[in-house]
């Protein structure tokens, strides 16, 4: 079991104790949009631009940098990027970002690098020399992909965990109107399209709320933003998928691996958000992993924690290494399974174990891969 460490998240305990919470939030097209909205096109010669991926610890410290000094730039996120309106002279920037490292800094035409080197010239001076010799300090700064304010509202109901979702004196407080859920429909068929948006939604929310004096997320301030209630909307869409669309969407091990892979990284987060994180104990991590603390999405009218994730599903239905007896653990015996044979969920298991997908977990420790 992994070891939670307390310097990476700032949380708070929540309860809640309603199972079924309504409310409205921005129209799901519309908030996916503004969220991957890049401000590439109007970038000229003379920006700072960042290439960058969101939930890249070294992209959240540059940006961090530049915003404490008030300095305007346009981000520009090499994985959701559109090369047709990007500015010619940025093509060949974009091919480096993508096989190289991230984030990789420019001042008009000057390369800086990534975040290591831009931190050294902010200290020597020469950051602020490149700044003016393309006059970019008076500049006004745009490059907040959370904006969404004229984005029409749905109406969602939230299922599954309560203590992941928001309270009903939150919820009143962006309740706003209802209408139209047809965009709502249209993902609730689409559980490939569903958890890669679920992905890039919760870590562009980490990257906004990063704070860099704590270096961790601000989990207080990111619980209690309509940020945060809008990706509860999202993830809400979870419980309406059918287990036969899963099946026939995923039917090959590639999407399903991506499928859940995005499912794990995202609840972490978002349960950390909500749930205090386990005491270095093995009760208290058990609480957490299992979902008895309240850490679990309700998928398809099942639910499933980070455990059923990883084990019953990742790793092709095993049972945790901690609870196979001694004489299983031979390469003849047959694996101990983690559902019971009843159990439908067992139906998404991956068939083969592939040890990489332990490359693609982060649980929340520090010594975990970045997503």
């Amino acid at each position: 079991m992994r070891i939670i460490s307390s310097l990476l998240f700032c949380i708070i305990n929540f309860a809640c104790v309603q199972s079924f919470t309504t409310y409205s939030v921005k129209k799901l097209n519309s908030v996916h949009n503004s969220l991957l909205m890049e401000i590439s096109g109007p970038a000229g010669s003379g920006s700072v631009v960042i290439f960058s991926t969101a939930g890249c610890k070294y992209c959240r410290q540059a940006k961090a940098k530049l915003e404490e000094l008030s300095i305007p730039y346009y981000n520009i996120d090499v994985n959701n990027v559109n090369e047709n309106e990007l500015n010619s002279e940025y093509l060949p920037r974009l091919l480096i970002a993508k096989r190289s490292t991230v984030p990789q800094i420019y001042v008009g035409d000057e390369h800086v690098g990534g975040f290591d080197k831009l931190d050294g010239e902010i200290g020597s001076g020469i950051f602020f020399q490149r700044l003016a010799r393309w006059g970019i300090r008076d500049q006004v700064a745009t490059n907040d992909p959370l904006k969404c304010d004229n984005a029409e509202e749905v109406l969602v109901t939230i299922s599954g965990s309560p203590n992941i979702a928001l309270n009903e004196y939150e919820i009143s407080g962006i309740v706003k109107s209802s209408s139209d859920i047809k965009e709502a429909a249209q993902l609730s068929s689409d559980p490939v399209e569903l958890s890669k948006r679920l992905k890039e939604f919760i870590l562009l929310l980490s990257d906004k709320y990063y704070d860099p004096k704590l270096n961790c997320v601000d989990y207080i301030k990111l619980k209690s933003s309509l940020d945060m209630a809008k990706y509860i909307q999202l993830s809400s869409l979870l419980a309406q998928l059918k287990l036969p669309v899963l099946l026939s969407s995923l039917k090959d091990e590639s999407s399903r691996k991506a499928f859940f892979l995005n499912l794990y990284n995202a609840l972490v987060i978002h349960a950390n958000a909500f749930i205090r994180p386990p005491e270095n104990n093995p009760e208290s991590r058990s609480l957490f992993f299992t979902g008895k603390s309240g850490a679990y999405y309700n998928l398809a009218g099942f639910s499933f924690s980070l455990d059923d994730i990883e084990h019953g599903i990742l790793r092709g239905n095993r049972a945790h290494p901690s609870k196979i007896p001694p004489e299983a653990k031979v390469d003849s015996a047959p694996h101990v399974i983690y559902f019971e044979p009843n159990d439908e969920r067992a139906s998404l298991a991956l068939t083969s174990l592939d040890p990489r997908i332990h490359f693609a977990l982060n649980c929340g420790a520090v010594s975990c891969p970045p997503i």
